[in-house]
C-alpha cells in the first residue's frame, strides 16, 4: 500500500511517499502527479518513508521526469537501500545529480 501526503509551500508541492513503490502501488503516485502537475512547476518527492521500490516504480519515476520536462524536481530523504539501488542503476546520472538531496534545505528548487 502506498500512502501519499501533500505539503503545499506556495509554488512548491512536496509529495510525501509512505510505503512500497511497486507494481501494485505506482498508479497511486502517477494519478496524484497527474492531478498536481498543472498547479505546480516545482515538485519534491520525499522518499523518507519508502522502504522498497521495484523496477516498475523506478521506470515510472523516470517517465514522470522525462515526460514532464517543464517541471523542476527534487528527490530527497532516500534511505540507504533505495539510494543504493538508485546508484546501481545510475539514476543520479540519468536524472541529474542535483535532483537528489539528503534534506530539502540543502538546495533551493527553481
Amino acid at each position: 500500500m502506498m500512502k501519499i501526503e501533500l505539503e503545499d509551500r506556495k509554488d512548491i508541492v512536496i509529495i510525501h511517499l509512505q510505503g512500497d513503490l511497486d507494481v501494485f502501488t505506482v498508479d497511486t503516485l502517477i494519478n496524484k502527479f497527474e492531478e498536481l502537475k498543472y498547479d505546480y512547476k516545482n515538485i519534491v518527492f520525499n522518499f523518507a518513508e519508502v522502504n522498497f521500490i521495484d523496477s516498475i516504480g523506478i521506470e515510472n519515476i523516470i517517465k514522470l521526469f522525462q515526460e514532464n520536462p517543464n517541471h523542476n524536481y527534487l528527490i530527497n530523504n532516500l534511505n540507504s537501500e533505495v539510494e543504493e539501488l538508485f546508484n546501481i542503476l545510475n539514476l543520479k546520472e540519468l536524472l541529474g545529480s542535483s535532483t537528489f538531496v539528503k534534506k530539502l534545505e540543502e538546495r533551493k528548487i527553481n
